[in-house]
């Protein structure tokens, strides 16, 4: 471990119970090697009567491997191998902080470590697995339907296999089970609609928008889980116009639309306007924010990550030649966008499969951002420091955009989507084998 400030090498030596600290190039205490640095080593029972908070900034500087063996080795230091403050310096000194979520908490560093570390050290540990149910009334091949969790089932909503066929389906898959459930709910039947966008709050799914492929948008619709009524919703405020190709995200009571496209006539309106809707008031409000407003964008994505909007991706234009892989920041409190400057590279921009997983967000698919071709490779955005990193896996699915995607526990599942045809695979991605391999200091810590 390295200390910037002191120019310092603080390490653990398990076979002579030793903390050595190496300054290099000081003088004064202790022996010097023949670098010229300074070595002071003291015994680790030496310590035990330092207050807690010297202790803590001690350990602190040490590295992983360090820390686990002071866990195996000392029942009095072992209580303190789990203290935040020790793994967020781990993580501040190997992975710098974005200051745009700096005030946003991480309540567990270790875990935040051990997470990233084990997706970026994979090598290819991680394996999609194509999930072959053989009963139930699994949805037909499809692109553009939303994918959405409620509890631990995905329901999936709407959907073309043509540019001029739409569904007007729902689908339930049950993952405990692994098993799919065609809905037919009550009330209002949903319409034949896709390139809408579906947002869950609490038992209740949220649609907004879509085309039937002829001259229809449609506006938005609630769609409760518990008594499977599916109704036509007439809120009050300055409603967004309908359209297609938008995203939403939710934060507590509300959710977000923004961007996406509407027809006049023969002309494409592309649009970049936010808004608001509270479920509680059933209320539409506009959100003109200050900053870095994002440009017209469709097929896009949009989260909620801290309590703020994440944008990333998407283009515009008649043949989809301007295209972004950016990522702008929405603070709801402070109504201001912020186009955030990441690190790392990635290859996509519109109609990926997308996935929030705390604080890292992950993209599948959808076109390149240097030209028309579908890509199959899996991307981590970080969200502490605004990194992007590629992940490796096996047996990974064939290139697409326009699918979908889901999260139930730890689990990533991803459902049709087109690839020079429509797709009605299923497949799902378990990322607690990449925080459990080989990188976790003992089974206890």
């Amino acid at each position: 471990m390295k200390n910037k400030s002191n120019n310092c090498n603080t390490i653990y030596d398990q076979k002579t119970d030793q903390f050595k600290i190496n300054r290099n190039g000081s003088s004064g205490c202790g022996s010097s090697n023949e670098a010229g640095s300074t070595i002071i080593s003291t015994k680790i029972g030496h310590i035990y009567d330092f207050p807690d908070e010297v202790l803590l900034t001690i350990l602190s500087f040490l590295e992983p491997n360090d820390i686990k063996n002071i866990y195996l080795s000392s029942k009095i230091l072992s209580s303190f191998c789990f203290e935040n403050t020790i793994w967020k310096a781990i993580c501040k000194r190997k992975w710098s902080s974005s200051p745009i979520f700096k005030r946003k908490p991480i309540t567990d560093w270790r875990s935040y470590y051990l997470k990233k570390k084990g997706f970026m050290d994979l090598s290819g540990g991680l394996s999609w697995i194509e999930i072959f149910s053989s009963s139930g009334d699994k949805p037909s091949p499809r692109y553009q339907n939303t994918c959405t969790t409620v509890r631990d089932e995905i329901y999936f909503i709407g959907g073309q296999d043509h540019p001029e066929n739409r569904f007007n389906t729902i689908h339930k898959f049950n993952t405990t089970t692994q098993e799919f459930t065609r809905i037919i709910p009550t009330g209002s039947s949903p319409p034949k609609f896709a390139r809408h966008t579906s947002t869950a709050i609490g038992n209740k799914i949220y649609s907004h928008g879509g085309f039937d492929g002829f001259n229809q948008h449609f506006g938005l619709f609630v769609y409760c889980t518990i008594e499977n009524n599916w109704e036509i919703l007439s809120p009050t405020g300055e409603a967004p116009i309908s359209r297609t190709n938008h995203a939403s995200a939710a934060i507590g009571d509300n959710f977000y639309i923004f961007g996406g496209m509407y027809k006049n006539g023969n002309d494409l309106i592309f649009l970049n306007d936010l808004f608001e809707y509270n479920t509680i008031e059933n209320k539409w409000t506009q959100l003109k924010g200050t900053g870095d407003h994002p440009p017209q964008k469709c097929g896009h994505k949009l989260f909620n990550f801290g309590g703020k909007l994440l944008l990333f991706g998407g283009g515009y234009g008649p043949q989809w030649d301007i295209k972004y892989n950016d990522v702008h920041i929405y603070d709801r409190s402070l109504n201001k966008w912020t186009k955030v400057k990441t690190k790392g590279e990635i290859n996509v921009c519109t109609f990926t499969v997308s996935w929030s997983v705390g604080p890292f967000l992950f993209i599948y698919g959808g076109q390149s951002v240097k030209d028309d071709l579908l890509t199959n490779d899996l991307y981590m955005l970080d969200t502490v420091n605004m990194e992007w990193s590629s992940i490796n896996t096996n047996c990974t699915p064939f290139p697409r955009d326009m699918g979908s995607g889901a999260l139930v526990g730890s689990t990533l599942y991803m459902f049709g989507g087109f690839s020079s045809t429509p797709l009605d695979s299923l497949f799902s991605l378990d990322l607690l084998k990449g925080e459990n391999l080989n990188i976790s200091p003992s089974p206890n810590i």
